[in-house]
């Protein structure tokens, strides 16, 4: 009865690990993307441009949006692969 409470603990501060770390890069997430509207602005006040950072015409939207989708895809895959061996190392180093 008293490992299977451990265990619990356990599980629970992990869970709890979990969720700050998530909070935290959620958090860090919503400040960059602010930063980032922020400077945008103030390239498109300063400038007079609304399209101040465009490096192709608008002929490349399309591959653009296919190209972007395909990136985004396999970053969430790379992130979650990356977070699972890191859980799991986590989880092994624990154990030992």
């Amino acid at each position: 009865l008293v490992p299977l409470a451990n265990q619990r603990q356990i599980k629970r501060a992990n869970l709890d690990e979990i969720t700050r770390k998530g909070l935290l890069i959620s958090s860090g997430l919503i400040v960059g993307e602010s930063l980032l509207g922020v400077l945008i602005a103030a390239a498109i006040a300063y400038t007079g441009n609304s399209t101040p950072f465009a490096l192709v015409g608008k002929h490349f939207a399309p591959m653009a949006t296919l190209l972007g989708g395909i990136f985004f895809i396999a970053l969430i895959f790379w992130v979650f692969h990356q977070q699972k061996k890191a859980m799991l190392a986590s989880s092994h180093s624990k154990s030992i």
